[in-house]
């Protein structure tokens, strides 16, 4: 389970995701249109949470989403290679 009142357990897991996204789109194009939203989606909740951090004013109770257990095995994959190849995306060169 995800501990989301660390901001640096936050602040990784939101950058890990979006590295994700952008090697995905870029190299490995293997998540689906609906992985790439549950991912986003839960990339949305985490800057929720991070929102919670600096004080910011709320309307709505704060969401609490997570990938399902087969799309983690994929970003947990995704990730995997990202860091054996040392992957940058060239286009923040």
């Amino acid at each position: 389970m995800r501990d989301l009142e660390d901001v640096d357990f936050i602040i990784h897991r939101n950058q890990m995701l979006h590295s994700v996204l952008e090697y995905d789109r870029m190299q490995a194009k293997t998540l689906t249109v609906g992985e790439r939203i549950l991912i986003n989606q839960e990339r949305g909740s985490l800057c929720e949470h991070l929102s919670k951090w600096r004080d910011e004013p709320r309307n709505q109770p704060l969401r609490n989403l997570e990938v399902p257990e087969p799309l983690e095995e994929k970003v947990q994959k995704l990730w995997e290679k990202i860091k054996t190849d040392r992957w940058t995306n060239p286009e923040n060169l």
